[in-house]
């Protein structure tokens, strides 16, 4: 077994708890899916983004403290439909540019993932954890979350690949930090 950082994090850490904070679901305006034209064009955007990592204390009444490593990431669905539609007709919107898609339904969460930690570790293994790790722990529940709401709102069915993560999502990271 190697000893890298992403190893010592996955040896310190044990999944404790997955849950949403944050969710917004929205329709356009006069959006109805199951009536409206150029459904059969949609395009599905994605948004993927691991926000932030935080180490927390919990203090028990005993006195014993246990330390929690906790990670947010932000996953998203659009529903668009594009500009260049095959002639269908759009419909109008103010300051929306010609060649931009139109959007028409959202589905929004961001979900924490948190661990008990055994000990606590570098930084750099803590950062390697949460870009490379936490967002397998969170898929399953963002994906069953989509279908659930898509269902709810009347939209057409939008399968999630097991997993989808972008290339660049560590780089994007690091330029937060």
């Amino acid at each position: 077994m190697t000893d890298t950082p992403l190893q010592r994090a996955i040896d310190a850490l044990s999944i404790r708890d997955v849950f949403i904070v944050q969710s917004e679901s929205w329709l356009a305006d006069e959006f109805e899916p199951q009536y409206s034209p150029g459904i059969e064009h949609m395009e599905v955007a994605w948004k993927h983004n691991v926000m932030q990592s935080q180490v927390a204390t919990l203090e028990a009444d005993t006195g014993e403290t246990q330390l929690l490593f906790r990670v947010m990431v932000e996953l998203g669905m659009r529903l668009n439909i594009p500009a260049s539609s095959n002639g269908t007709s759009l419909p109008e919107v103010p300051d929306k540019a010609a060649d931009e898609p139109l959007v028409c339904a959202c589905v929004e969460a961001r979900f924490v993932a948190e661990y008990a930690m055994q000990e606590d570790f570098e930084e750099e293994a803590k950062r390697a954890f949460a870009l490379n790790n936490a967002s397998y722990h969170i898929w399953p529940y963002w994906r069953e979350y989509l279908m659930s709401q898509c269902t709810r709102m009347n939209l057409p069915k939008v399968t999630v690949p097991a997993v989808q993560f972008s290339r660049n999502a560590e780089r994007d990271a690091r330029s937060r930090n």
